[in-house]
């Protein structure tokens, strides 16, 4: 069994899936997701939901005691855990993310771990892409209203841009952690003449 700790917004929870779907797919193993981070809302600056029971994913929700059975494991902070942490810590169970960037050692771990972490690269499930793609489209029909948006994109040459504020804006700590872009960022790059720089 793996187990997958799900946190944030809807793209951050279709990464944790991917990386987990991959490990499961590696071992043959029951993939269980974690759900529980998103009970504790209130207090957030910026409040999530549970967003993956939209899509076609192979949606199997943990039990607290499956939870529990690996948590144990995790390595914790502070001098009151350091008989924890010599005893029952054991990052070879308890997995978490080490840095933000691809980590192809997460691909050889085993198939009794708990996985904390974002995960953001699609390197994690590039040997599954194809059943990503498939599990990763939505279970219901688009709206009446979403379907004439959908008619008209596909009509014409369409392009998006996402401007992302919220906590990125209102939550100090996000905000100096993230950044924002300026309008003369957005500008730019929308400019008939903008041209990536090079390097």
């Amino acid at each position: 069994m793996i187990i997958v700790k799900l946190q944030g917004g809807l793209g951050n929870q279709m990464f944790q899936y991917a990386v987990g779907r991959q490990l499961a797919h590696i071992h043959n193993a029951e993939l269980k997701l974690d759900i529980s981070w998103f009970d504790n809302m209130e207090d957030n600056a910026a409040p999530r939901e549970y967003k993956l029971k939209t899509l076609n994913i192979t949606e199997n929700i943990a039990a607290n005691d499956e939870i529990k059975r690996l948590k144990k494991y995790e390595q914790k902070n502070g001098r009151k855990y350091i008989l924890h942490n010599l005893l029952f810590a054991d990052n070879s169970i308890y997995v978490k993310e080490k840095q933000s960037r691809f980590d192809e050692n997460i691909l050889k771990a085993s198939d009794n771990i708990y996985l904390d972490g974002f995960w953001q690269s699609e390197k994690y499930f590039e040997d599954i892409k194809k059943i990503i793609r498939k599990e990763f489209t939505l279970k219901n029909s688009l709206s009446d209203c979403a379907k004439s948006f959908e008619a008209e994109i596909a009509s014409k040459e369409a392009i998006s841009i996402h401007v992302r504020r919220g906590d990125y804006v209102s939550d100090k700590h996000t905000n100096e952690w993230h950044g924002n872009c300026s309008i003369e960022y957005y500008n730019q790059v929308i400019s008939p003449v903008y041209t990536e720089p090079v390097g």
